[in-house]
């Protein structure tokens, strides 16, 4: 069984489908918060889920470019 990095890539396939479905646009930004092991990047959590002050800004940035 898959760890919890597997079953949200798992989630956001399923949610891009459903976007393109419902002709709505899906923004992957999983590549901005993951590092190179596919894992929530340390430095923008609090405590391995919720996102820090950085990790929101890096949701913004993300989101506005």
């Amino acid at each position: 069984m898959g760890g919890p990095s597997d079953r949200i890539r798992a989630l956001n396939v399923q949610i891009e489908a459903i976007a393109q479905e419902q002709q709505v646009t899906y923004v992957d930004l999983h590549p901005a918060f993951s590092d190179d092991t596919g894992n929530l990047r340390e430095e923008l959590t609090t405590d391995g889920l919720h996102l820090n002050r950085f990790g929101y800004e890096v949701w913004q940035f993300a989101m506005t470019n």
